[in-house]
Protein backbone atom coordinates (compact mmCIF):
# COMPACT_ATOMS: atom_id res chain seq x y z
CA UNK A 1 0.00 0.00 0.00
CA UNK A 2 1.22 3.49 -0.72
CA UNK A 3 2.48 4.96 2.25
CA UNK A 4 0.65 8.01 1.86
CA UNK A 5 -2.54 6.43 1.46
CA UNK A 6 -1.62 4.22 4.60
CA UNK A 7 -0.91 7.22 6.61
CA UNK A 8 -4.40 9.15 5.14
CA UNK A 9 -6.26 5.73 6.06
CA UNK A 10 -4.47 5.88 10.18
CA UNK A 11 -5.94 9.39 10.15
CA UNK A 12 -9.32 8.80 9.40
CA UNK A 13 -8.79 5.90 11.66
CA UNK A 14 -8.47 8.15 14.57
CA UNK A 15 -11.27 10.77 13.53
CA UNK A 16 -13.84 7.48 13.64
CA UNK A 17 -12.33 6.37 17.01
CA UNK A 18 -13.30 10.02 18.39
CA UNK A 19 -16.39 10.44 16.63
CA UNK A 20 -17.65 7.24 18.10
CA UNK A 21 -17.02 8.56 21.50
CA UNK A 22 -19.46 11.33 21.97
CA UNK A 23 -18.02 12.67 25.03
CA UNK A 24 -14.30 12.45 23.32
CA UNK A 25 -15.82 14.26 20.48
CA UNK A 26 -17.58 16.53 22.21
CA UNK A 27 -14.49 17.31 24.09
CA UNK A 28 -12.72 19.18 21.50
CA UNK A 29 -15.65 20.86 20.27
CA UNK A 30 -16.60 22.71 23.54
CA UNK A 31 -13.50 22.57 25.85
CA UNK A 32 -11.23 25.44 23.92
CA UNK A 33 -14.82 27.40 23.88
CA UNK A 34 -15.57 26.94 27.79
CA UNK A 35 -11.95 27.49 28.61
CA UNK A 36 -11.14 30.25 26.19
CA UNK A 37 -14.40 32.10 27.38
CA UNK A 38 -13.37 31.32 30.87
CA UNK A 39 -10.25 33.71 30.75
CA UNK A 40 -11.15 35.86 28.25
CA UNK A 41 -14.65 37.08 29.34
CA UNK A 42 -12.61 37.82 32.64
CA UNK A 43 -9.75 39.23 31.36
CA UNK A 44 -10.89 40.41 28.17
CA UNK A 45 -10.41 44.20 29.36
CA UNK A 46 -8.75 44.51 32.32
CA UNK A 47 -8.61 44.33 36.02
CA UNK A 48 -11.10 46.41 37.33
CA UNK A 49 -11.23 45.68 40.48
CA UNK A 50 -12.70 48.12 43.36
CA UNK A 51 -11.29 47.29 46.94
CA UNK A 52 -13.20 47.35 49.77
CA UNK A 53 -10.75 48.23 52.46
CA UNK A 54 -11.60 49.06 56.15
CA UNK A 55 -9.44 51.70 57.97
CA UNK A 56 -9.04 52.38 61.29
CA UNK A 57 -7.22 56.17 62.40
CA UNK A 58 -6.61 55.69 66.17
CA UNK A 59 -7.49 58.84 67.88
CA UNK A 60 -3.70 59.43 68.70
CA UNK A 61 -3.37 59.79 65.24
CA UNK A 62 -4.72 62.95 65.29
CA UNK A 63 -2.98 65.06 68.17
CA UNK A 64 -0.55 66.92 66.65
CA UNK A 65 2.10 69.55 68.89
CA UNK A 66 1.62 73.34 69.07
CA UNK A 67 0.41 74.86 66.24
CA UNK A 68 2.61 77.04 63.70
CA UNK A 69 3.07 78.64 60.93
CA UNK A 70 3.94 75.13 59.25
CA UNK A 71 1.28 73.29 60.74
CA UNK A 72 -0.53 70.76 58.54
CA UNK A 73 -2.60 67.63 59.43
CA UNK A 74 -2.62 64.40 57.81
CA UNK A 75 -6.08 62.84 56.98
CA UNK A 76 -5.49 59.87 55.44
CA UNK A 77 -9.08 58.73 55.68
CA UNK A 78 -10.10 60.92 53.14
CA UNK A 79 -7.45 60.51 51.34
CA UNK A 80 -8.16 56.74 50.64
CA UNK A 81 -11.57 57.33 50.00
CA UNK A 82 -10.17 59.78 47.06
CA UNK A 83 -8.72 56.43 45.55
CA UNK A 84 -11.24 55.64 42.90
CA UNK A 85 -10.12 51.93 43.11
CA UNK A 86 -10.71 51.68 46.70
CA UNK A 87 -14.22 51.59 48.63
CA UNK A 88 -13.05 52.70 52.02
CA UNK A 89 -15.05 51.49 55.49
CA UNK A 90 -14.52 52.92 58.66
CA UNK A 91 -13.09 50.52 61.86
CA UNK A 92 -13.48 50.74 65.72
CA UNK A 93 -10.19 49.57 66.38
CA UNK A 94 -7.07 47.38 65.12
CA UNK A 95 -8.81 43.97 65.87
CA UNK A 96 -11.85 44.87 63.97
CA UNK A 97 -10.12 45.28 60.86
CA UNK A 98 -8.70 41.94 61.26
CA UNK A 99 -11.75 40.82 61.91
CA UNK A 100 -13.56 41.63 59.05
CA UNK A 101 -10.55 40.60 56.77
CA UNK A 102 -10.85 37.10 58.63
CA UNK A 103 -14.84 37.26 57.56
CA UNK A 104 -14.19 37.95 54.08
CA UNK A 105 -16.61 41.28 55.03
CA UNK A 106 -13.72 43.40 52.94
CA UNK A 107 -10.55 42.61 50.87
CA UNK A 108 -7.89 44.70 53.36
CA UNK A 109 -7.54 46.94 55.77
CA UNK A 110 -5.22 49.75 57.01
CA UNK A 111 -4.35 50.37 60.45
CA UNK A 112 -2.94 54.26 61.32
CA UNK A 113 -1.95 54.16 64.87
CA UNK A 114 0.81 57.14 66.28
CA UNK A 115 2.14 56.25 69.98
CA UNK A 116 3.88 59.68 70.25
CA UNK A 117 3.17 62.92 68.57
CA UNK A 118 7.11 63.18 68.58
CA UNK A 119 7.22 59.87 66.27
CA UNK A 120 6.30 59.02 63.16
CA UNK A 121 2.64 57.48 62.12
CA UNK A 122 2.66 53.85 62.19
CA UNK A 123 0.88 52.40 59.06
CA UNK A 124 0.16 48.52 58.73
CA UNK A 125 -1.76 46.87 55.71
CA UNK A 126 -4.03 44.05 56.56
CA UNK A 127 -4.53 41.65 53.86
CA UNK A 128 -5.71 37.65 53.80
CA UNK A 129 -2.63 35.72 53.19
CA UNK A 130 -4.57 32.53 51.62
CA UNK A 131 -5.74 34.68 48.69
CA UNK A 132 -1.77 35.43 47.01
CA UNK A 133 -3.05 36.90 44.37
CA UNK A 134 -5.52 39.16 45.77
CA UNK A 135 -3.44 40.08 48.82
CA UNK A 136 -0.66 41.28 46.32
CA UNK A 137 -2.69 43.30 44.77
CA UNK A 138 -4.13 44.90 48.03
CA UNK A 139 -0.67 45.36 49.52
CA UNK A 140 0.78 47.25 45.76
CA UNK A 141 -2.39 49.37 45.48
CA UNK A 142 -2.38 50.39 49.06
CA UNK A 143 1.29 51.16 49.08
CA UNK A 144 1.43 52.64 46.02
CA UNK A 145 -1.65 54.84 47.28
CA UNK A 146 0.06 55.36 50.47
CA UNK A 147 3.21 56.33 49.48
CA UNK A 148 1.62 58.71 46.97
CA UNK A 149 -0.06 60.76 49.80
CA UNK A 150 3.15 61.16 51.88
CA UNK A 151 4.87 62.58 48.94
CA UNK A 152 1.73 64.88 48.64
CA UNK A 153 2.36 65.64 52.22
CA UNK A 154 5.87 66.23 51.32
CA UNK A 155 5.27 68.77 48.17
CA UNK A 156 3.10 71.00 50.58
CA UNK A 157 5.23 70.66 53.58
CA UNK A 158 8.29 72.16 51.10
CA UNK A 159 6.36 74.42 49.31
CA UNK A 160 5.80 76.49 53.13
CA UNK A 161 9.36 76.08 53.62
CA UNK A 162 10.05 76.96 50.19
CA UNK A 163 8.00 80.25 50.43
CA UNK A 164 9.44 80.90 54.13
CA UNK A 165 12.92 80.73 52.68
CA UNK A 166 12.86 82.80 49.65
CA UNK A 167 10.90 85.56 51.75
CA UNK A 168 14.60 85.73 53.59
CA UNK A 169 16.05 87.07 50.52
CA UNK A 170 14.11 90.13 50.97
CA UNK A 171 15.33 90.81 54.55
CA UNK A 172 18.97 89.81 53.03
CA UNK A 173 19.01 91.86 50.51
CA UNK A 174 17.73 94.83 52.29
CA UNK A 175 20.28 94.35 55.08
CA UNK A 176 22.69 93.73 52.39
CA UNK A 177 21.49 97.44 51.33
CA UNK A 178 21.63 98.63 54.99
CA UNK A 179 25.85 97.57 55.06
CA UNK A 180 26.89 99.37 51.85
CA UNK A 181 24.95 102.37 53.40
CA UNK A 182 26.91 102.30 56.15
CA UNK A 183 30.39 101.45 54.31
CA UNK A 184 29.56 104.59 51.90
CA UNK A 185 28.89 106.70 54.98
CA UNK A 186 32.20 105.46 56.92
CA UNK A 187 34.10 106.00 53.84
CA UNK A 188 33.09 109.80 54.31
CA UNK A 189 34.07 109.70 57.92
CA UNK A 190 37.41 108.26 56.95
CA UNK A 191 38.48 110.54 54.31
CA UNK A 192 37.61 113.41 56.86
CA UNK A 193 39.66 111.89 59.29
CA UNK A 194 42.54 111.94 56.93
CA UNK A 195 41.90 115.19 55.70
CA UNK A 196 42.00 116.33 59.88
CA UNK A 197 45.31 114.83 60.08
CA UNK A 198 47.23 116.49 57.33
CA UNK A 199 45.39 119.85 58.61
CA UNK A 200 46.33 119.48 62.44
CA UNK A 201 48.86 121.82 62.49
CA UNK A 202 46.86 124.85 60.56
CA UNK A 203 43.85 124.46 62.58
CA UNK A 204 43.17 127.00 65.78
CA UNK A 205 41.99 125.19 69.22
CA UNK A 206 38.42 126.51 68.22
CA UNK A 207 38.67 125.53 64.68
CA UNK A 208 40.07 121.45 66.09
CA UNK A 209 37.03 121.57 68.78
CA UNK A 210 34.22 121.60 65.87
CA UNK A 211 36.35 119.57 64.35
CA UNK A 212 36.42 116.72 67.24
CA UNK A 213 32.44 117.55 68.04
CA UNK A 214 32.34 116.58 63.88
CA UNK A 215 33.78 113.42 64.44
CA UNK A 216 31.94 112.80 67.54
CA UNK A 217 28.71 113.35 65.86
CA UNK A 218 29.23 111.49 62.78
CA UNK A 219 30.56 108.21 64.57
CA UNK A 220 27.04 108.33 66.76
CA UNK A 221 25.39 108.48 63.47
CA UNK A 222 27.76 105.38 62.02
CA UNK A 223 26.83 103.73 65.70
CA UNK A 224 22.87 104.69 65.21
CA UNK A 225 23.07 102.49 61.40
CA UNK A 226 25.17 100.36 62.94
CA UNK A 227 22.70 99.36 65.98
CA UNK A 228 19.92 98.87 63.12
CA UNK A 229 22.20 96.61 61.02
CA UNK A 230 23.06 94.82 64.30
CA UNK A 231 18.93 94.75 65.15
CA UNK A 232 17.88 93.24 61.86
CA UNK A 233 20.43 90.32 61.51
CA UNK A 234 19.67 89.43 65.06
CA UNK A 235 16.02 89.10 64.05
CA UNK A 236 17.52 86.66 60.88
CA UNK A 237 19.33 85.30 63.27
CA UNK A 238 15.96 84.09 65.86
CA UNK A 239 13.55 83.62 62.77
CA UNK A 240 16.20 81.06 60.90
CA UNK A 241 16.12 79.00 64.60
CA UNK A 242 12.44 79.14 65.00
CA UNK A 243 11.67 77.86 61.32
CA UNK A 244 14.05 74.92 61.58
CA UNK A 245 12.23 74.10 65.21
CA UNK A 246 8.80 74.50 63.36
CA UNK A 247 10.15 72.27 60.38
CA UNK A 248 11.17 69.35 62.39
CA UNK A 249 7.87 69.59 64.20
CA UNK A 250 6.16 69.70 61.51
CA UNK A 251 7.70 66.56 60.00
CA UNK A 252 7.02 64.89 63.61
CA UNK A 253 3.49 65.55 63.66
CA UNK A 254 3.09 63.95 60.55
CA UNK A 255 5.09 60.70 61.01
CA UNK A 256 7.67 61.92 58.39
CA UNK A 257 10.29 62.16 60.71
CA UNK A 258 13.04 60.49 62.01
CA UNK A 259 11.65 57.94 58.54
CA UNK A 260 14.05 58.50 55.76
CA UNK A 261 12.05 60.74 54.32
CA UNK A 262 11.51 63.26 56.92
CA UNK A 263 15.16 62.88 57.36
CA UNK A 264 15.95 64.08 53.58
CA UNK A 265 13.42 66.70 53.69
CA UNK A 266 14.67 68.45 57.26
CA UNK A 267 18.38 67.97 56.67
CA UNK A 268 18.21 69.36 52.96
CA UNK A 269 16.44 72.18 54.51
CA UNK A 270 18.01 72.55 57.62
CA UNK A 271 21.19 72.65 55.97
CA UNK A 272 20.17 76.02 53.89
CA UNK A 273 18.45 77.17 56.99
CA UNK A 274 22.20 76.80 58.73
CA UNK A 275 24.07 78.56 56.10
CA UNK A 276 21.34 81.08 56.87
CA UNK A 277 21.78 81.39 60.37
CA UNK A 278 26.32 80.68 60.18
CA UNK A 279 26.22 83.80 58.16
CA UNK A 280 24.03 85.68 60.26
CA UNK A 281 25.87 84.83 63.45
CA UNK A 282 29.22 85.65 61.96
CA UNK A 283 27.87 88.73 60.78
CA UNK A 284 26.97 89.49 64.54
CA UNK A 285 30.45 89.13 65.30
CA UNK A 286 32.04 91.39 62.92
CA UNK A 287 29.55 93.77 63.46
CA UNK A 288 29.83 93.62 67.44
CA UNK A 289 33.70 94.16 67.01
CA UNK A 290 32.53 97.60 64.38
CA UNK A 291 30.13 99.06 67.20
CA UNK A 292 33.19 98.36 70.08
CA UNK A 293 35.64 99.41 67.78
CA UNK A 294 33.51 102.87 67.21
CA UNK A 295 32.39 102.92 70.91
CA UNK A 296 36.69 103.58 71.45
CA UNK A 297 36.49 106.33 69.10
CA UNK A 298 34.18 107.63 70.48
CA UNK A 299 35.45 107.35 74.26
CA UNK A 300 39.00 108.71 72.95
CA UNK A 301 37.09 111.61 71.45
CA UNK A 302 35.80 112.44 74.99
CA UNK A 303 38.81 112.23 76.71
CA UNK A 304 40.76 113.85 74.02
CA UNK A 305 38.26 116.62 74.43
CA UNK A 306 38.26 117.07 78.24
CA UNK A 307 42.14 117.01 78.47
CA UNK A 308 43.23 119.73 76.67
CA UNK A 309 45.35 122.21 78.13
CA UNK A 310 46.75 124.30 75.50
CA UNK A 311 46.47 124.05 71.64
CA UNK A 312 50.37 122.58 71.10
CA UNK A 313 49.28 119.98 73.79
CA UNK A 314 46.04 119.40 71.84
CA UNK A 315 47.92 119.35 68.54
CA UNK A 316 50.08 116.43 69.32
CA UNK A 317 47.33 114.21 71.49
CA UNK A 318 44.90 114.57 68.15
CA UNK A 319 47.63 113.43 65.98
CA UNK A 320 48.12 109.96 67.97
CA UNK A 321 44.36 109.86 68.48
CA UNK A 322 43.91 110.33 64.64
CA UNK A 323 46.63 107.80 63.55
CA UNK A 324 44.64 105.23 66.36
CA UNK A 325 41.50 106.16 64.13
CA UNK A 326 42.83 105.29 60.95
CA UNK A 327 43.99 102.03 62.14
CA UNK A 328 40.55 101.34 63.97
CA UNK A 329 38.61 102.65 60.84
CA UNK A 330 40.85 100.32 58.61
CA UNK A 331 39.55 97.40 60.81
CA UNK A 332 36.03 98.31 60.97
CA UNK A 333 36.22 98.91 57.58
CA UNK A 334 37.57 95.03 57.12
CA UNK A 335 34.60 93.53 59.33
CA UNK A 336 32.12 95.42 57.67
CA UNK A 337 32.88 94.13 54.29
CA UNK A 338 33.24 90.61 55.45
CA UNK A 339 29.90 91.13 56.62
CA UNK A 340 28.65 92.56 53.03
CA UNK A 341 30.35 89.48 51.47
CA UNK A 342 28.45 86.88 53.83
CA UNK A 343 25.43 88.45 52.61
CA UNK A 344 25.84 88.23 48.81
CA UNK A 345 26.79 84.81 49.87
CA UNK A 346 23.86 84.15 51.40
CA UNK A 347 21.53 86.15 48.55
CA UNK A 348 23.20 83.42 45.89
CA UNK A 349 22.60 80.69 48.30
CA UNK A 350 18.85 81.70 48.33
CA UNK A 351 18.74 82.31 44.30
CA UNK A 352 20.35 78.88 43.67
CA UNK A 353 17.25 77.52 45.75
CA UNK A 354 15.07 79.27 43.39
CA UNK A 355 16.50 77.07 40.46
CA UNK A 356 13.85 74.23 41.64
CA UNK A 357 10.95 73.67 42.47
CA UNK A 358 9.06 72.18 45.96
CA UNK A 359 7.78 69.78 43.58
CA UNK A 360 11.50 68.25 42.75
CA UNK A 361 12.67 69.05 46.48
CA UNK A 362 10.36 67.02 47.38
CA UNK A 363 10.49 64.42 45.24
CA UNK A 364 13.01 64.48 42.75
CA UNK A 365 12.26 61.27 40.62
CA UNK A 366 9.31 60.42 38.70
CA UNK A 367 8.67 56.37 38.24
CA UNK A 368 6.79 55.54 35.31
CA UNK A 369 5.62 52.28 34.51
CA UNK A 370 6.30 51.04 30.67
CA UNK A 371 5.21 47.78 29.03
CA UNK A 372 8.57 46.55 26.93
CA UNK A 373 5.34 44.61 24.95
CA UNK A 374 2.13 46.02 24.96
CA UNK A 375 -1.35 43.77 24.49
CA UNK A 376 -5.31 44.63 23.37
CA UNK A 377 -6.20 43.33 26.40
CA UNK A 378 -5.58 40.47 29.45
CA UNK A 379 -6.80 37.50 27.55
CA UNK A 380 -3.92 38.22 24.71
CA UNK A 381 -1.56 37.82 28.02
CA UNK A 382 -3.26 34.77 29.30
CA UNK A 383 -3.45 32.93 26.06
CA UNK A 384 -0.16 31.17 26.04
CA UNK A 385 -0.92 29.68 29.17
CA UNK A 386 -4.40 28.90 28.16
CA UNK A 387 -2.88 27.26 25.09
CA UNK A 388 -0.47 25.09 26.46
CA UNK A 389 -3.28 23.55 28.95
CA UNK A 390 -5.88 23.21 26.61
CA UNK A 391 -3.18 21.31 24.14
CA UNK A 392 -1.92 19.65 27.14
CA UNK A 393 -4.78 18.23 28.39
CA UNK A 394 -6.73 17.02 25.28
CA UNK A 395 -3.53 15.61 23.60
CA UNK A 396 -2.67 13.76 26.90
CA UNK A 397 -6.66 12.49 27.43
CA UNK A 398 -7.95 11.99 24.18
CA UNK A 399 -4.50 10.25 22.81
CA UNK A 400 -4.72 8.36 25.95
CA UNK A 401 -8.42 7.52 25.49
CA UNK A 402 -8.32 6.46 22.10
CA UNK A 403 -5.45 3.87 22.79
CA UNK A 404 -7.55 2.07 25.44
CA UNK A 405 -10.71 2.41 22.69
CA UNK A 406 -8.23 0.42 20.31
CA UNK A 407 -7.68 -2.38 23.15
CA UNK A 408 -11.68 -2.50 23.69
CA UNK A 409 -12.04 -2.85 20.01
CA UNK A 410 -9.18 -5.21 19.16
CA UNK A 411 -7.96 -2.78 16.65
CA UNK A 412 -4.49 -3.49 18.45
CA UNK A 413 -4.34 -7.36 18.23
CA UNK A 414 -5.80 -6.97 14.07
CA UNK A 415 -3.02 -4.65 13.75
CA UNK A 416 -0.13 -7.57 15.43
CA UNK A 417 -1.79 -9.98 12.41
CA UNK A 418 -0.80 -6.98 9.40
CA UNK A 419 2.87 -6.66 8.21
CA UNK A 420 2.97 -2.93 9.30
CA UNK A 421 6.44 -1.78 11.09
CA UNK A 422 5.67 -0.50 14.68
CA UNK A 423 7.17 2.75 14.08
CA UNK A 424 4.84 3.11 11.30
CA UNK A 425 1.86 2.86 13.07
CA UNK A 426 3.30 4.73 16.19
CA UNK A 427 3.77 7.72 13.17
CA UNK A 428 0.46 7.27 12.10
CA UNK A 429 -1.11 7.42 15.65
CA UNK A 430 0.82 10.76 16.39
CA UNK A 431 0.02 12.34 13.07
CA UNK A 432 -3.78 11.29 13.86
CA UNK A 433 -3.89 12.99 16.90
CA UNK A 434 -2.16 15.77 16.03
CA UNK A 435 -4.84 16.30 12.71
CA UNK A 436 -7.44 16.61 15.51
CA UNK A 437 -5.39 18.67 18.08
CA UNK A 438 -5.36 21.22 14.93
CA UNK A 439 -9.08 21.15 14.85
CA UNK A 440 -9.27 22.17 18.72
CA UNK A 441 -6.66 24.56 18.46
CA UNK A 442 -8.16 26.33 15.26
CA UNK A 443 -11.27 26.81 17.52
CA UNK A 444 -9.40 28.06 20.03
CA UNK A 445 -7.57 30.92 17.95
CA UNK A 446 -10.89 31.80 15.97
CA UNK A 447 -13.05 31.97 18.93
CA UNK A 448 -10.16 34.07 20.92
CA UNK A 449 -9.51 36.03 17.73
CA UNK A 450 -13.24 36.96 16.58
CA UNK A 451 -14.73 36.63 20.16
CA UNK A 452 -12.41 38.12 22.74
CA UNK A 453 -10.07 40.16 20.54
CA UNK A 454 -6.79 38.32 21.30
CA UNK A 455 -4.25 39.98 18.91
CA UNK A 456 -1.26 37.79 18.40
CA UNK A 457 2.70 39.16 17.38
CA UNK A 458 3.61 36.44 15.66
CA UNK A 459 4.60 35.11 12.17
CA UNK A 460 2.62 31.87 10.50
CA UNK A 461 5.62 29.66 10.75
CA UNK A 462 6.48 30.28 14.00
CA UNK A 463 2.77 29.68 14.97
CA UNK A 464 2.54 26.74 13.25
CA UNK A 465 6.60 25.09 15.00
CA UNK A 466 5.57 26.07 17.78
CA UNK A 467 2.29 24.59 17.80
CA UNK A 468 3.55 21.32 16.35
CA UNK A 469 6.03 20.66 18.74
CA UNK A 470 4.28 21.31 21.85
CA UNK A 471 1.31 19.11 20.51
CA UNK A 472 3.72 16.34 19.68
CA UNK A 473 5.05 16.35 23.15
CA UNK A 474 1.87 16.13 24.76
CA UNK A 475 0.79 13.52 22.34
CA UNK A 476 3.64 11.27 23.23
CA UNK A 477 2.89 11.84 27.02
CA UNK A 478 -0.77 10.61 26.40
CA UNK A 479 0.42 7.75 24.42
CA UNK A 480 3.04 6.66 27.22
CA UNK A 481 -0.19 6.60 29.39
CA UNK A 482 -2.94 5.22 27.27
CA UNK A 483 -0.28 2.03 26.06
CA UNK A 484 0.28 1.32 29.83
CA UNK A 485 -2.67 1.38 31.06
CA UNK A 486 -5.24 -1.36 30.98
CA UNK A 487 -8.79 0.61 30.84
CA UNK A 488 -10.38 4.12 30.32
CA UNK A 489 -10.29 5.07 34.06
CA UNK A 490 -6.52 4.48 34.64
CA UNK A 491 -5.85 5.49 31.62
CA UNK A 492 -7.81 9.26 32.83
CA UNK A 493 -6.31 8.78 36.23
CA UNK A 494 -2.94 8.39 35.13
CA UNK A 495 -3.38 12.01 33.11
CA UNK A 496 -4.34 13.41 35.92
CA UNK A 497 -1.41 12.34 37.99
CA UNK A 498 0.92 13.93 35.24
CA UNK A 499 -1.35 16.85 34.22
CA UNK A 500 -1.57 17.97 37.72
CA UNK A 501 1.44 18.42 39.09
CA UNK A 502 3.02 19.92 36.26
CA UNK A 503 0.09 22.72 35.96
CA UNK A 504 1.10 23.27 40.04
CA UNK A 505 5.11 22.82 39.24
CA UNK A 506 4.67 25.41 35.68
CA UNK A 507 4.51 28.58 37.41
CA UNK A 508 0.68 28.95 36.03
CA UNK A 509 -0.66 29.27 38.80
CA UNK A 510 2.14 30.00 41.63
CA UNK A 511 4.82 32.48 41.05
CA UNK A 512 7.92 30.07 40.63
CA UNK A 513 10.03 32.41 42.49
CA UNK A 514 8.39 31.59 45.78
CA UNK A 515 8.66 27.86 45.39
CA UNK A 516 11.89 26.54 47.30
CA UNK A 517 15.24 26.41 45.06
CA UNK A 518 15.07 22.97 44.78
CA UNK A 519 11.54 23.15 43.00
CA UNK A 520 12.30 25.28 40.76
CA UNK A 521 14.50 23.25 38.92
CA UNK A 522 11.38 21.50 38.04
CA UNK A 523 10.55 24.12 35.72
CA UNK A 524 13.45 23.62 33.63
CA UNK A 525 11.98 19.86 32.81
CA UNK A 526 8.73 21.11 33.12
CA UNK A 527 7.37 20.58 29.53
CA UNK A 528 4.26 22.40 30.12
CA UNK A 529 6.43 25.24 31.51
CA UNK A 530 8.39 24.93 28.78
CA UNK A 531 5.60 25.36 26.12
CA UNK A 532 4.06 28.42 28.15
CA UNK A 533 7.74 30.02 27.65
CA UNK A 534 7.95 29.05 24.10
CA UNK A 535 4.59 30.65 23.15
CA UNK A 536 5.18 33.79 25.00
CA UNK A 537 8.42 33.89 22.70
CA UNK A 538 6.88 32.81 19.49
CA UNK A 539 3.17 34.21 20.12
CA UNK A 540 3.04 37.26 21.98
CA UNK A 541 7.33 38.55 21.39
CA UNK A 542 7.52 37.22 17.82
CA UNK A 543 11.21 36.40 18.85
CA UNK A 544 13.52 33.56 16.35
CA UNK A 545 13.47 30.07 17.43
CA UNK A 546 17.23 31.08 18.39
CA UNK A 547 15.73 32.41 21.40
CA UNK A 548 14.06 29.51 22.34
CA UNK A 549 16.20 26.81 21.79
CA UNK A 550 16.29 25.62 25.31
CA UNK A 551 12.79 25.20 25.52
CA UNK A 552 12.89 23.51 21.83
CA UNK A 553 15.32 21.02 23.06
CA UNK A 554 13.43 20.11 26.21
CA UNK A 555 9.95 19.81 24.82
CA UNK A 556 11.93 17.02 21.78
CA UNK A 557 13.74 15.40 24.44
CA UNK A 558 10.22 14.90 25.96
CA UNK A 559 8.66 14.06 22.94
CA UNK A 560 11.40 11.23 21.67
CA UNK A 561 11.86 9.96 25.33
CA UNK A 562 7.95 9.02 24.94
CA UNK A 563 7.67 8.18 21.83
CA UNK A 564 10.36 5.44 22.38
CA UNK A 565 8.54 4.00 25.12
CA UNK A 566 5.09 4.13 23.51
CA UNK A 567 7.42 2.50 20.19
CA UNK A 568 8.05 -0.73 23.14
CA UNK A 569 4.72 -1.07 24.47
CA UNK A 570 2.07 0.67 21.95
CA UNK A 571 1.71 -3.41 20.48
Amino acid sequence: MNPITRLWEGIIKEWRLVIAQRTAFALILVFPILVIAAFGGLYSNSINQQLAIAVFVDPSALQTQNQSEFSFQADFFNELQKNKNLKVFSANSREHVTELVIQNVVDGGVVIERLDVTKPFDIRIVVDSTDFIQSSIIWNTLSTTINQMTTDISVKVIEKIYEKILSQEKNSQEQLERVELFLSEFHTTKEAVIVLEHEADELDANALKQRIQNQKASLSFLLEKLNIVIENNETLWNTTEKNKADLKALLINLGLYPQNEGVVVYDFVSGILDTVQSNAGNQSTLLSLAKNDIAALQTELDELDEQITSVDEYKNNLKVFLAQTRILQDEIEDNMREARDLLIELNETIAELKKYSPQFLAKPTTLYYTDAISFSNLATLFFPIILSLVIMFTGMLLTAVTIISEKKQGVIDRLRGFDVGRTGLVVNKVLGQLSILAVEIAILLLAGVLLFGIRLNTAPFLLLVSLALVSVTFISLGFVIGSLSKDQSTAVLGVLVVALPLVFLSGALFPIELMPPGFQVVRVLNPLATAHTLFVNSLLKSLPLEFSLHQILNLVVVSLGSLAISWKKYL
